[in-house]
């Protein structure tokens, strides 16, 4: 029933026309991302008072996701087979995602130390990422590029963290992928490694074509939930954690156009590959290859 085609596009994994409303969905989430955090300030207010949550209101960030929305999610179920694949790879990959970080703070921390730098400490309170994009006025450029680096990392890792507790609620221990140890493996080398060779650019080119096929991923489940109809409050669990991704890699590119001078700042992700030079754009395509390569495994396994 919810079963994609095979055929699949460069880059994203889905078929030409389905390729299309996935670019058309996600103009139109952008476009709600900066009005979340008002509504997340509106739904907090009402989920904090004395009485039980009103389900039918669902928060707009992951963050506020309780127990009781929790609950429905999984009451809703059970999820058929074709569903549980797709949260599967969700969880394998925000498990993928938080080791990203891990690894880009390593290797942030590894230069740091090589270049005889202070190791800047994690903020008590991190910024949610829907407040990233704000805070990156003219005055970030002030910023060493490596403070740039931690400012993301401390303040991405949390958000993916987040979107992992929430997956581990809602799948199965029993229906979760078999190589998690691989995915957590795959992640920090992907964080560590360009951040190592590339410095704080590479860092941040990579995060933005990882969170531009998570976009485009988390999308193509949220279309086929609206399709059939089935699952809302699952979809309303997805595009919260989507409209995360989505702030993430506006914010990626911003930071990337802040350390490259050079280039012209824009938030759309097509933009952002054609602004790259012929290195940049190879890596990019490597990253989000083997993105959807690691999604096709973690279906299955």
């Amino acid at each position: 029933m919810l079963r994609l085609s095979t055929a699949v596009t460069r880059r994203s994994g889905l078929t030409k026309s389905k390729s299309k409303r996935v670019a058309s969905s996600s103009a139109s989430l952008r476009q709600r991302v900066k009005s979340y955090s008002t509504a997340s300030s509106i739904s907090h207010r009402d989920m904090s008072s004395n009485n039980a949550p009103k389900l039918h209101v669902y928060p707009v960030s992951p963050s506020q996701f309780t127990s009781e929305h929790i609950k429905h999610i999984v009451d809703s179920g059970p999820f058929p087979a074709q569903v549980v694949s797709w949260i599967r790879s969700d969880h394998a990959g925000e498990t993928g995602a938080v080791w990203i970080y891990k690894g880009a703070l390593a290797g942030a921390n590894f230069r740091s130390w090589i270049a005889g730098r202070r190791i800047p400490e994690p903020p008590t309170s991190p910024l949610h990422s829907h407040s990233t994009s704000e805070t990156l006025s003219n005055t970030e450029s002030a910023k060493s590029t490596w403070q740039l680096a931690y400012d993301m990392i401390y303040t991405h890792v949390v958000a993916e963290q987040q979107h992992l507790d929430l997956m581990n609620a809602v799948l199965k221990p029993g229906d979760r992928s078999a190589l998690v140890g691989l995915w957590k493996i795959a992640g920090w080398a992907l964080g560590f490694f360009p951040t190592v060779f590339a410095g704080p650019s590479g860092l941040f080119a990579t995060v933005a074509a990882v969170e531009t096929f998570v976009e485009e991923h988390y999308m193509a489940q949220i279309i086929l939930l609206e399709q059939t109809k089935t699952f809302p409050e699952l979809k309303r669990l997805l595009e919260a954690c989507c409209a995360d991704e989505v702030q993430h890699q506006i914010d990626s590119a911003k930071r990337y156009y802040l350390t490259s001078p050079t280039q012209t700042p824009s938030d759309e992700k097509l933009t952002f590959y054609n602004s790259l030079g012929l290195i940049g754009k190879c890596w990019f395509s490597i990253v989000a290859w083997g993105s959807e390569a690691a999604v096709h495994v973690a279906k299955k396994f």
